[in-house]
């Protein structure tokens, strides 16, 4: 029964994924390269990265990162709301209260511990079978995505799908997670761990503001960072001064036939996180960390903003990262500095597709301007008050158009050596 259950609801799902993945194409223009004046690099880069630990920022927190010369492919776009988009959003309360009232039913109705054992039991089995689906529809994306056959807002697109279910399902995992921890020895508790590990991995803040701009409650302003290699994943976003980050690197899973854990225990994992993020032990607020199986979670919020960071216990690397940090109270270093046509763009950046800002002004005066800016053929909005937008920074050479109602101006920034 609840097989059939989730099967009908599912199918329902998937009629409302094909509608969200309608493509409302954006077309990059090419633009005309300004004559900038180029300056300023951060000591802070990824040459000596290794592809499988955090690399350091100066003041500020490490990150994860894939190598440039790694890369399979890297983009800079932005998601627009689309008809499909708004009909799976409509659609999600009522399949997630009707996934969830499929399983109480069940459980509510069995007679004895056993029976309500069996509910348990044989909803994980179904649920994890569905796990496998969207793990292997995810990795099957990305390589669509690296290989050129689908671009980056498609990608986003289907992330962003891929997303809302995985959150779905981990709301009915949370269900069978309480209903065990009131049964003696709490039952199955290693199996629900482990099937929320691995839900968690298939969602995450930019996917989720790549679904809000698709369902038109935001928009894309400051676009989409997507770097690809192999079955690695790096997300990036710019969301009303904070800048969400997710870094996804599945190489650095490990084998667990016939291994020992090397961290055993979430004490084990905030010891590695000392070691792998130094800056951000010594300026945490509050930390927590939870064993989900062979998974540690760790949390730290920091001063600025909040990181998350998934162990593997075999391994001992990080293998998924989460970072929500705010702008404004990131170290940024300026870039470029360029008066062309009566305008002064001025370019501050953080680090290797990090978050930038960039401000217009008047050359004659210096106060800000209200200007249109898009970089990297992605239209970021326009300038606040101050003059400013603040985006994701491409990491190779990209061109930023600023247009005015009265006069425009096109410049060249070159890339972070890494």
């Amino acid at each position: 029964m609840i097989g059939a259950a989730y099967g009908i609801l599912m199918d329902r799902t998937a009629a409302m994924v094909t509608a969200l993945l309608l493509v409302l194409a954006t077309v990059a223009v090419p633009l005309t390269a300004g004559s900038p004046d180029v300056a300023g690099t951060s000591d802070a880069t990824a040459a000596d990265a290794d592809g499988r630990t955090p690399v350091p920022v100066d003041n500020s927190t490490a990150r994860l990162v894939i190598p440039r010369d790694q890369l399979d492919r890297s983009d800079v776009d932005d998601v627009r709301p689309d008809l499909g988009a708004a009909l799976s959003n409509a659609g999600d309360d009522v399949h997630r209260r009707n996934l969830r009232v499929a399983v109480e039913e069940r459980f509510e109705a069995a007679n004895s511990t056993n029976d309500r054992l069996i509910v348990i039991d044989q909803t994980l089995i179904d649920l994890e079978e569905r796990t496998t689906a969207l793990q292997q529809r995810h990795h099957e994306t990305i390589q669509r995505y690296a290989n050129g056959t689908i671009g980056a807002s498609e990608l986003l697109r289907r992330l962003a799908a891929l997303d809302q279910t995985a959150r779905d399902m981990l709301e009915t995992v949370s269900y069978l997670r309480s209903r065990s921890n009131k049964m003696e020895g709490q039952p199955l508790i290693d199996k629900i761990n482990s099937l929320e590990a691995r839900l968690d991995t298939l969602k995450g803040p930019v996917r989720q503001e790549a679904a809000r701009a698709l369902t038109g409650t935001a928009d894309s302003t400051g676009g989409f960072h997507v770097q690809v290699n192999g079955r690695n994943l790096v997300l990036a976003t710019v969301d009303d001064g904070r800048y969400l980050r997710e870094a996804y690197l599945a190489d650095n899973r490990g084998e667990q036939e016939g291994e020992f854990p090397e961290l055993k225990t979430h004490t084990d994992a905030l010891e590695r996180q000392e070691e792998y993020y130094p800056w951000v032990w010594n300026t945490t607020i509050n930390s927590g960390a939870v064993s989900l199986g062979s998974v540690h979670r760790t949390t730290q919020r920091h001063s600025q903003g909040e990181l998350v960071a998934y162990f593997d216990a075999y391994s001992g690397e990080v293998f998924y990262e989460i970072q929500d940090l705010r702008v404004s109270e990131m170290p940024k270093t300026t870039a470029l500095n360029v008066t062309d046509n009566g305008l002064q763009v001025v370019v501050e950046r953080t680090y290797p597709g990090g978050p930038m800002r960039v401000g217009v002004y008047d050359a004659a005066t210096g106060q800000p301007v209200n200007a249109e800016v898009s970089v990297a053929g992605v239209d970021v909005g326009p300038t606040d008050a101050d003059g400013a937008v603040q985006a994701v920074e491409p990491r190779t050479e990209y061109e930023i158009a600023v247009q005015t109602p009265r006069t425009s101006t096109n410049v060249t920034v070159d890339p972070y050596e890494e």
